[in-house]
């Protein structure tokens, strides 16, 4: 260490022409993991006269480093420090409150929004609702209708609004007003209709109601493969094979290609001692992957089976879609 440490020294005396360099150099170190090469790079040229745009780069780095080595309050005073002397502010301030979300800190997290000159209710409304769903953990009901309350404030039609209105009226088990949700969420929200039936299917079964609604969707949305998984799943849980089968036989006779629904249709054909459909067969057959994700980043390409309206490779907000059945 005493001899980088003197390589350091002396590549920082001209500080102007090895700037980049060393930065390059400190980053190398970060993602190999070697965090104390890194911090004492960052750490030497903090100590030299830079810009104010050279300062907010390493300040900015120097935060990246310590988030990455699980170090957040360090990591979210550097972002201070850059706030003082940054002209982009804004952007600081969504770092800031991506740091804030990772710790579960959602009213630094709103203040954060609060302060930026271009405000993003979207997230201050995510923000409150977040809040809320950890209230309900605790079961802190009161506060979680009240956090709720101030998101609806902003945008009562907004669809986290919506989405967590449904956990609220799933633990208070208000099925009336369930289903008239269902029915809103299907026609205003189509995107986001099998996230909301995934939840509702935790609590309660299919009913005449829920069932018009999905196959309404289904009709409508041909190539919502997840909504017909997750209401194909629901069927098969509850034992009802022969619907799903019927289903299953139409919505792959009318959609494209997909492994999920495949397999479902093969688990009910073989509960039913029912014919296989040979187009689904050859398909399975020449599937070379099998893809368990649903959902794709738009930013980076991060997959998961479950939705998050935040992603947690890179951080953007809002970025999540459905991996549609062709691809």
């Amino acid at each position: 260490m005493e001899s980088f440490e003197t390589i350091i020294s002396v590549l920082s005396k001209n500080v102007d022409e090895t700037f980049s360099f060393l930065m390059s150099l400190a980053d190398i170190y970060s993602n190999k993991g070697d965090f104390e090469k890194a911090f004492y790079i960052r750490e030497t040229l903090l100590t030299k006269e830079l810009s104010a745009e050279r300062r907010c780069d390493v300040l900015e780095s120097f935060s990246k480093d310590f988030h990455k080595a699980g170090m957040y309050e360090n990591a979210i005073q550097m972002l201070k420090e850059v706030l003082v002397i940054s002209d982009e502010k804004d952007k600081i301030l969504d770092l800031l409150s991506h740091l804030y979300i990772e710790i579960k800190d959602w009213n630094n997290t709103i203040n954060c929004q609060k302060m930026k000159k271009n405000k993003n209710d979207n997230f201050i409304i995510y923000s409150l609702c977040q809040w809320s769903k950890e209230l309900l953990t605790i079961k802190d009901l009161k506060r979680a209708i009240f956090k709720l309350k101030e998101a609806e404030i902003i945008d009562e039609k907004n669809i986290h609004v919506k989405l967590h209105k449904a956990d609220i009226l799933l633990l208070k088990e208000k099925k009336e007003e369930l289903i008239m949700l269902t029915d809103e969420i299907a026609n205003n929200f189509p995107d986001f209709f099998g996230i909301f039936l995934n939840k509702y299917f935790q609590c309660f079964p299919i009913e005449n109601e829920i069932k018009n609604i999905t196959l309404t969707h289904l009709k409508k949305f041909k190539d919502d493969a997840y909504t017909a998984h997750i209401y194909i799943r629901k069927l098969i849980d509850e034992g009802k094979y022969e619907e799903a089968y019927d289903i299953l036989n139409w919505f792959l006779s009318n959609s494209c290609f997909n492994i999920q629904l495949c397999k479902s249709y093969i688990e009910t054909a073989i509960k039913l001692n029912k014919p296989f459909n040979s187009d689904v067969l050859s398909k399975l057959v020449k599937a070379e992957i099998f893809p368990e994700k649903w959902f794709r980043c738009k930013s980076c390409g991060y997959e998961s089976e479950a939705f998050s309206f935040l992603c947690i490779r890179c951080n953007n907000f809002d970025v999540f879609s459905q991996i549609k059945v062709d691809e």
